[in-house]
């Protein structure tokens, strides 16, 4: 494992990062969503989402862990990359 890269960009098909190619260990997916319109009650609708990885130093015992976030490939709302 090293403790030099950032993991600025992770594969969702490998789950690793694609400078280093250390996998990571947890992820998960934010959904992203657009309000149609200003009013209160607007209907909103799923555009897609935000994937988020962790890796081993960001759930390690050290008392400030990696402090970074770790980006895979944005999925539309199919849950299709742009190289699916």
């Amino acid at each position: 494992m090293t403790t030099e890269c950032e993991h600025r960009q992770v594969s969702n098909a490998t789950r690793q990062c694609t400078e280093c190619g250390e996998e990571m260990i947890s992820w998960h997916k934010s959904e992203q969503r657009i309000v149609a319109g200003s009013a209160p009650n607007a209907p909103s609708f799923l555009a897609g989402f935000e994937v988020i990885y962790e890796c081993a130093r960001c759930s390690s015992d050290e008392p400030r862990g990696c402090g970074r976030t770790h980006r895979g490939e944005y999925l539309n709302a199919a849950g299709k990359s742009r190289r699916d």
